[in-house]
């Protein structure tokens, strides 16, 4: 399994989509960094871990920004309704990922994703 460890990136919209996702599932209990998570758990009963690792992955910055404003279109009402993000705040975090999505500010965005394997005991 891949699961995220850290996401690092410089760009404000970039960052501010990172920062209401988390607070999203945070307020539900949930973490947007489930990979030191599952490195901490106990290996499942009957299977041992073979791999456990971070690796890198730096996709380009416009798919990450594109998929941030979909993701961002699906769950941003729940956000307002939830009390994590304000209306005024959440247009103005879409309309600075999608000029990231087009291409027409500079971006960089790198997740390190935990990666798990397991295998029979």
């Amino acid at each position: 399994m891949d699961e995220v460890e850290r996401i690092h990136t410089a760009d404000p919209a970039l960052r501010g989509y990172l920062e209401v996702a988390g607070a999203l599932l945070a307020s539900r209990g949930q973490t947007l960094k489930v990979g030191p998570v599952q490195h901490r758990l106990a290996d499942p009963p009957g299977l041992a871990r073979g791999h456990d690792r971070v690796a890198t992955l730096a996709p380009p910055v416009a798919g990450a920004a594109a998929m941030f404003g979909a993701n961002l279109a699906v769950w941003g009402e729940q956000a307002v309704h939830d009390g994590v993000a304000g209306r005024r705040e959440l247009d103005e975090l879409a309309s600075h990922l999608a000029v990231v999505a087009g291409g027409r500010r500079a971006a960089t965005i790198t997740w390190e994703l935990r990666q798990l394997a397991f295998q029979r005991a």
